[in-house]
């Protein structure tokens, strides 16, 4: 005799998800689940598993939502059930049906755990009484980590199945032992378990569905090790052909997306592999291709490793020791350059200043070695406390220490009187919100910095003056020195030091107004007033620094903090400053140096 299930149709689609089992009907403990039928093929999967676990479950099979007996057998149902499940989408939060069942399981006061298939924004009649619901984000969990956080949620009063006794149970109890004795799993393991199940007289593929469910109960993916070894085969592979670049990373994110590799695992396998090629390198003599691939190696979510630390430590050190070499007198133009009283000058100065025409800029060397950046864990704590705010973003900037070579910084943003001489020199046009005034902005702000620019029009500054635009690691490692503070000033904010939303001015205000706010080397105005363009891209985006008048100081103004932005847009609050790697780069300029030796 063939037995037919009843079917669930998804709404616009001709697919029908066959029922795993009929619902439920007597009078001992079991579990209510709600659901929408759109959901339908992954919640019969999960109401499958958990009926082989021994679960009653009681669920509509295919009643349709709002006649007379699905009302009557909804509301009966719910309050004979002890314990329900909810599975949410944006699909399923979309059903008044679905609402319904809800707002009556928790008038009822059952015990409810929603499963969130995705994410999903919960309608306003919810929201409020879920507070003290029970939730697993199913799309954040692997799978059997999943599974194993649900079992763990169910009374054991609604398992009407009698646990396996006999040699099957004897099997199990060892596999947890075992499991738990050895911390892990591996595939030692596996063999030995296996031919213990056989032992003890079971089939052969009765022993792997019992060693698969029971490892599965226990929140072990046995084929973990194996998909992990094909993300650090891949790692392997790109470490070897150079750096992690932004589009390297794209493709690891992904490959760890299809295997099931959460980003902290892949990331970690990652640095691993950049250490081991940086050591190879290092003892051909590539320091600095493995200074860089080590730097690159670093993500978003796992803090710089030990090792990688360690190695950059000694690649400065080496840099620091190592004598140069010793040559033959160089002959021509750039010998004569080198060796010039200007160039021995800049190698030993910390500020300078440099002319080109009507525009004159002050400059502060800040010297080359390893820098701290990044986000300690104690800001994010304190964002949320303070701030009763999500700041996980934050973690996207994990500590790490960097190398830098020696760079030239402006020691403000660049002014209107600066940007208005590059304008009457090359006939650039004007940023946003100037007027064809001669000054084409109020006589009292030549000393704000310009804002209303793109970043081509910044770039365009920089080149004119033979300079370029500071890259992210510069402008972090100017305004925060070698010990990772926050602020220029140190780790505690300070209104009294910056232009930011904290004092209330509301305006730009002059670059040098905050000689309080001067950073470990000398540069000014790099919290608050105007953020900054960098040379940096991230995501086709181009980065800005430094937060503004009208942004909180406290969190946006932190060293490590930067925002990503089309590179064509301005802003009324949006300027920029200049770097270089060497002061005789600029063009034309003449150059007079301060604090020499």
């Amino acid at each position: 005799m063939t037995i037919s299930k009843p079917a669930a149709s998804h709404p616009g689609t001709a697919v029908t998800i066959p029922r795993p089992f009929t619902a439920y009907r007597g009078s001992d403990p079991y579990v209510f689940v709600s659901y929408s039928h759109a959901d339908a093929k992954e919640v019969f999967a999960e109401l499958a598993f958990l009926r082989d676990k021994g679960y009653r479950v009681w669920y509509d099979e295919g009643i349709e939502p709002g006649a007379a007996i699905w009302q009557q057998t909804i509301v009966e149902r719910i309050k004979a059930c002890d314990f329900a499940l909810g599975y949410f989408s944006p699909v399923a939060m979309g059903s008044e049906y679905v609402v319904k069942e809800i707002l009556l399981l928790l008038k009822e006061k059952k015990q409810l755990v929603t499963i969130h298939l995705s994410e999903t924004a919960l309608p306003a009649a919810l929201e409020l009484d879920l507070v003290a619901a029970q939730a697993i984000m199913k799309y954040e969990h692997l799978e059997a980590e999943y599974f194993k956080r649900l079992l763990t949620t169910l009374p054991a009063s609604a398992i009407e199945v009698t646990p396996p006794v006999g040699p099957e149970q004897d099997f199990r109890a060892e596999i947890e032992f075992r499991v738990r004795k050895a911390l892990g799993w591996s595939r030692e393991l596996a063999d030995e378990l296996t031919q213990f199940g056989e032992l003890l007289g079971l089939e052969a593929e009765r022993v792997q569905t019992v060693l698969a469910d029971s490892l599965q109960t226990l929140g072990i993916d046995a084929d973990y090790d194996n998909r992990l070894d094909q993300i650090r085969k891949l790692a392997a592979t790109l470490v070897t052909s150079g750096e992690i670049t932004p589009e390297r990373r794209r493709i690891l994110a992904n490959r760890g997306q299809a295997l099931r590799i959460p980003p902290a695992h892949w990331e970690s396998v990652v640095q691993q592999e950049a250490a081991r090629r940086a050591r190879e390198l290092i003892a051909a003599d590539g320091a600095a291709e493995a200074s860089h691939l080590l730097v690159s190696a670093v993500g978003e979510v796992v803090p710089q490793s030990g090792e990688i630390r360690s190695l950059l430590e000694e690649l400065e050190q080496g840099r620091q020791v190592t004598p140069a070499l010793v040559v033959e007198p160089a002959q021509g133009p750039v010998a004569e350059a080198a060796a010039s009283p200007a160039a021995v000058e800049e190698r030993s100065a910390r500020l300078a200043t440099a002319t080109l025409g009507e525009a004159e800029i002050r400059w502060i060397r800040i010297p080359a070695g390893l820098f701290l950046r990044g986000c300690p864990e104690e800001f994010v704590k304190y964002v949320e406390s303070e701030y009763r705010v999500e700041a996980d973003a934050f973690r996207t900037y994990p500590v790490r220490t960097e190398p830098l070579d020696d760079f030239w910084i402006s020691r403000t943003p660049v002014t209107n009187e600066l940007y208005y001489a590059f304008i009457k020199a090359t006939g650039h046009r004007f940023p946003a919100g100037w007027r064809g005034t001669s000054p084409p902005f109020p006589r009292a702000e030549g000393d704000r910095p310009v804002t209303g620019v793109t970043w081509q029009d910044s770039m365009d500054f920089a080149q004119w003056f033979g300079a370029r635009l500071p890259t992210r690691a510069e402008t972090e490692k100017a305004c925060r020195g070698t010990d990772g503070r926050l602020y220029p000033w140190g780790n505690q904010f300070d209104s009294a030091r910056c232009n930011t939303s904290e004092a209330g001015i509301g305006a730009l205000t002059p670059v040098e107004r905050y000689p309080e706010g001067v950073s470990p080397y000398g540069v000014l105005d790099l919290v608050g007033n105007a953020w900054e363009w960098v040379a940096d891209e991230k995501d086709r985006l181009r980065m800005t620094v430094g937060a503004s008048y009208e942004r909180i100081g406290e969190i946006y103004g932190a060293g490590f903090l930067d925002l990503s932005r089309p590179p064509e847009s301005s802003a009324k609050d949006l300027g920029f400053r200049i770097a270089c790697n060497n002061l005789g780069d600029l063009k034309g300029a003449s150059l007079s140096f301060d604090d020499a030796g």
